[in-house]
């Protein structure tokens, strides 16, 4: 399982703004572009992915970081180089 994790304060501004330049400004899920609602995600196993890198990271909009930080979907990130592919799994209640 892939968790959510906000790094540290002292990382957090210089985080976001390398996972936004290197991924895009632009939400993975849906595409939002609003820079203002964009949330970088660092995503692995928190006990075993450090140190926090951009490659690890994710960009998501505030309502998909919510509903991921809540365990109400998975991203399931298929990756080869050049090609990401997420495949969203929403959760049954």
């Amino acid at each position: 399982a892939i968790d959510a994790l906000t790094p540290s304060r002292s990382y957090q501004a210089e985080f976001r703004s390398s996972v936004l330049k290197r991924y895009g400004r632009r939400c993975a899920v849906c595409n939002m572009k609003v820079t203002e609602v964009l949330v970088a995600v660092y995503i692995g196993d928190k006990r075993r992915s450090r140190p926090v890198v951009p490659r690890n990271g994710i960009v998501l909009c505030q309502t998909h970081y919510t509903t991921f930080d809540k365990h109400l979907f998975n991203l399931n990130i298929k990756s080869n180089f050049d090609n990401m592919r997420i495949i969203v799994a929403f959760q049954r209640a």
